[in-house]
């Protein structure tokens, strides 16, 4: 595509589009086809217990399927009620001056980030205009933090959750955030079997890191739930638990299904790594973690869970392991985590590499020199093996059947994602411009490790074999 417009412009003169030169492409081979067996043999039929394992398999993986839509599925319905407006029911409000910009983009930057490369998996942020710090609605006045009924889907009980966000989204409609309670029966327990007819306190919830974006007239009413330490004495825990309407003790892992204490000097940092942050601003102790050789992520993820339960939120931000269905396996489960399918080694080079790219895209004095600016069409005909590049995607260095060096992977301007190909940086010559806006992005989401004068804001988990 064409330089986007910034705001410094040259006086005169046309300025090509940004062309790379690269191998050509190859027409792909027909699939050969497979040669037919010698002797056609029936395959055996099943007898009963088999169709019958088989019907037990269906039903227990779509039991898992419901099971993880169901854990999925908090997110409010619109308001269906009708307001009277002559009765004096007025329309949800913001409430007070917007949150500064600056505060606003530190606390919530993924909400203000605009064109940021998105994988197919991952959920798409709503964006935000601006934020605020409290709402009317149905003339009752809601803050940060408070404790709320949500409205549900059809037949379902109302959600319950503690309200994070207030922002208008860039479709001027108003939203908040929502980070859910789970009642015991939404969660891994409703299909546990009990003896001796066992049941739970139905004033006890679940607190969970799991966060919805919800229309603002979806707020149904407060609701008032206090943290109850688990080591509290039982008569001291009833008496406090009657004075209120609901209470929690333990936080709840929608991802693995697993419970955990919060004790009272943790309330706030129990669970495993996310990107939540604390609703009354107080400052928690977060700490960064690459995973080399990670596998599918299971040390990491205990090393995240059961720092939690030390008062420490750690995040696994980076894993590297060169085994490709670990790293999907990793991925579905952590989201959030840059999972690289490649060489521990390869990954290190890359890093020394990023760094030399940062100091002149980000930190240099003159990296703002090559401004993007407005561009006309260029009517000379591109040469021999010479694209248009569109965008440039992921970064590496080396690899299977390339040379070592910087790489990257381009989407080439008018051709689909099954044309995206790996270039050396030498072959962007041309593509300065790309080159700094990916960079640029890269930095701020920090898709790599930056280089740090003090690294206890960072770990690194190397599994060691003992042999």
């Amino acid at each position: 595509r064409k330089g986007t417009t910034s705001g410094k412009k040259k006086p005169a003169g046309k300025k090509k589009q940004q062309k790379a030169t690269k191998a050509p492409r190859e027409k792909k081979a027909k699939a050969e086809e497979r040669p037919a067996p010698e002797d056609e043999v029936c395959a055996e039929e099943p007898d009963e217990e088999e169709l019958a394992l088989g019907e037990e398999d269906e039903s227990s993986a779509s039991g898992e399927q419901e099971g993880q839509a169901a854990a999925k599925r908090r997110v409010a319905q619109p308001s269906k009620k009708a307001r009277n407006v002559a009765a004096g029911d007025k329309e949800p409000e913001f409430l007070g001056e917007p949150v500064p910009a600056d505060e606003a983009r530190a606390k919530w930057p993924q909400r203000y980030q605009r064109g940021a490369p998105k994988r197919p998996e991952d959920e798409e942020d709503m964006k935000a205009r601006v934020h605020y710090r409290s709402a009317m609605v149905d003339g009752v006045v809601y803050a940060l933090g408070d404790d709320v009924y949500v409205m549900a889907g059809e037949n379902e009980a109302d959600y319950i959750g503690r309200i994070t966000e207030f922002f208008e989204g860039v479709d001027k409609t108003s939203y908040f955030t929502c980070r859910w309670y789970f009642r015991p029966e939404d969660t891994v327990i409703s299909r546990a079997k009990f003896v001796n007819d066992h049941t739970h306190d139905p004033k006890r919830v679940f607190l969970s890191e799991e966060k919805n974006d919800n229309p603002l007239d979806c707020i149904i009413s407060k609701v008032k739930i206090i943290h109850v330490d688990p080591n509290m004495d039982p008569a001291a825990k009833a008496k406090l638990v009657a004075r209120t309407d609901l209470y929690y003790d333990m936080s709840y892992t929608v991802a693995y299904s697993t419970f955990a204490n919060i004790p009272s000097d943790t309330t706030e940092n129990s669970g495993i790594s996310t990107d939540a942050d604390s609703e009354n601003g107080a400052p928690v102790k977060t700490a960064s973690l690459l995973d080399l050789y990670s596998g599918c992520g299971g040390m990491s993820t205990g090393l995240c869970l059961g720092s939690a339960l030390a008062g420490l939120k750690l995040e696994t931000k980076w894993a590297v392991d060169l085994n490709s269905f670990a790293c999907k396996s990793l991925k579905y489960n952590h989201p959030k985590t840059e999972v690289r399918n490649e060489k521990a080694e390869d990954f290190l080079a890359l890093l020394k590499e990023w760094a030399i790219l940062c100091d002149k895209y980000v930190h240099s004095n003159d990296s703002d020199v090559a401004e993007p600016v407005e561009e006309e069409e260029d009517d000379e005909p591109l040469g021999k093996d010479e694209f248009v590049v569109e965008k440039l995607l992921e970064i590496c260095y080396g690899g299977t059947g390339r040379k070592n060096g910087i790489h990257f992977k381009v989407q080439w301007k008018g051709y689909g994602p099954e044309e995206d190909t790996w270039e050396p940086i030498e072959n962007l010559s041309d593509c300065p411009l790309k080159i700094k806006e990916f960079v640029q992005e890269g930095y701020r989401r920090n898709i790599l490790p930056q280089p740090v004068s003090n690294f206890s804001s960072l770990s690194f988990l190397v599994p060691l074999q003992i042999v």
